[in-house]
């Protein structure tokens, strides 16, 4: 079922995005690892900001629930998702 203009693949959106083929896409898993260092040199730099956004974004979520939430005590119910002096992990 051809869609207008003759092309096959017009019209089917992500699906036609998705079935035709990349020629950066790796083939096999030697080229797949020979791309890697590239891999890592573009994506590390993003993958470390992002690591540490959410670590800030984490304590500062955990300070603000102890403090506004709980009034800054350690008098905290069992099973919060926020840490206290007994409980490093979680809960």
């Amino acid at each position: 079922m051809e869609a207008r203009g003759g092309d096959p693949q017009a019209g089917r959106g992500w699906v036609a995005a998705l079935s035709t083929s990349n020629p950066e896409t790796p083939q096999t898993f030697g080229d797949l690892l020979r791309g890697f260092p590239t891999f890592l040199r573009t994506s590390l730099p993003s993958v470390i900001a992002s690591a540490v956004t959410a670590g800030v974004v984490g304590y500062v979520l955990n300070i603000w629930i102890m403090a506004v939430k709980y009034q800054g005590t350690n008098d905290i119910p069992k099973g919060t998702p926020v840490t206290t002096g007994d409980n490093l992990l979680g809960g």
